[in-house]
């Protein structure tokens, strides 16, 4: 997999240097692997139906999925249900947590919260609103205990608003 990765210092050298930055499509297709493992080894029955993320694509050697910034605006648009935003919720986490469980014990806990897939699902309609500025989906996770989750802070909930608010969002 070809890195297309870059750091803001990186990106700052590339345009003062008037060298290339990394085009649309090429952030679209930044990818990590992730291990399905790590999500299931912790899974209980006090949380939803395990997510259709963990059976998308081929496994590697190692037992890791991939996914990309482009598959997880995919699922964001696809947001329909409660499951979904689960769904959206666990890929958003495997993307940002790579290969790393200890990311993941800590996105954990959320799942086990009362109606976390309603209250997923309520906080990532109000991102794709488009009648909505996005700072009134931030407020609604950040300050309203109707989508508040234990666990979910500004740090990570910002990153499933910004799949969920769609690829048009950038721009080359």
């Amino acid at each position: 997999m070809a890195r297309t990765r870059k750091t803001t210092a990186e990106v700052a050298d590339l345009i003062r240097n008037g060298k290339r930055i990394p085009t649309t499509v090429e952030v679209e297709n930044h990818a990590i692997r992730f291990y399905p493992r790590h999500w299931l080894n912790r899974w209980d029955e006090n949380m939803p139906v395990i997510p259709s993320v963990f059976q998308s694509g081929e496994k590697d050697s190692k037992g890791r999925l991939t996914l990309s910034r482009g598959d997880l605006f995919t699922l964001g648009t696809m947001v329909e249900t409660a499951q979904n935003a689960v769904n959206f919720y666990v890929a958003v986490c495997s993307w940002d947590a790579g290969a790393k469980a200890r990311d993941i014990y800590r996105r954990i806990p959320t799942l086990s919260e009362t109606d976390v897939g309603e209250k997923f699902l309520g906080g990532i309609m109000l991102a794709q609103d488009s009648n909505l500025e996005s700072e009134v989906a931030y407020r609604f996770f950040w300050r309203r205990e109707q989508y508040r989750l234990k666990g979910l802070g500004p740090a990570f909930f910002t990153k499933l608003l910004y799949f969920a608010a769609g690829f048009d969002t950038l721009s080359d």
